[in-house]
């Protein structure tokens, strides 16, 4: 959330798989602002977002690291 209390994103951590977090780019407490030009603020787009997240396409996402945006992308294991 942001000073006001409003979603930015939601913060990772990385569960059941840490070796494909790791392949992913994440890290520990990132913050994932937005997933293929689908911004994380509210819960509504979050489930729109990992729709958009098919097996074996291209994922584009920002993360939010301590106070740097980070661009990275990946391809979703099929």
């Amino acid at each position: 959330k942001d000073e006001e209390g409003n979603m930015v994103g939601y913060t990772l951590q990385p569960g059941r798989d840490p070796d494909l977090f790791e392949q992913m780019g994440l890290q520990d407490g990132d913050v994932v602002k937005s997933i293929n030009d689908i911004a994380l603020d509210s819960l509504a787009n979050g489930m729109k977002a990992l729709k958009s997240a098919q097996a074996g396409q291209t994922v584009e996402m920002i993360v939010l690291r301590g106070d740097t945006e980070e661009n990275l992308s990946f391809e979703m294991p099929q």
